[in-house]
């Protein structure tokens, strides 16, 4: 992503240990990447709503979708996950996430 100079605010969530999840953010800020914050799992509704109108993308940026089209190779993959209600079973939303495919294996 910070090859491709994406310009999007990101803002990381993630259920990791917070010392992981602070030094990801930390290592997208020294990339020059547009960190917004971290949030670790599980994050309240209105936190996540907060954040999201505080940090939302403005017209015209690249997508999530075109920055891993671009990587050919395979090391960027887009996945969505699908957001349900468990209760009623209704579709709620969508996250998309970027995984990382590096090619050395550990």
């Amino acid at each position: 992503m910070a090859a491709e100079k994406l310009s999007a605010p990101i803002v990381l969530m993630s259920g990791v240990d917070d010392k992981v999840l602070r030094t990801v953010g930390d290592l997208g800020t020294d990339l020059g990447l547009n960190m917004r914050g971290v949030l670790g799992k599980p994050i309240r509704l209105e936190t996540f709503r907060r954040t999201l109108e505080e940090h939302a993308a403005p017209p015209g940026i690249a997508s999530l979708r075109r920055v891993a089209e671009r990587h050919r190779d395979g090391q960027l993959v887009l996945h969505y996950q699908p957001l349900v209600r468990l209760a009623s079973r209704d579709l709620i939303g969508f996250e998309a996430l970027v995984r990382w495919n590096h090619r050395r294996k550990a």
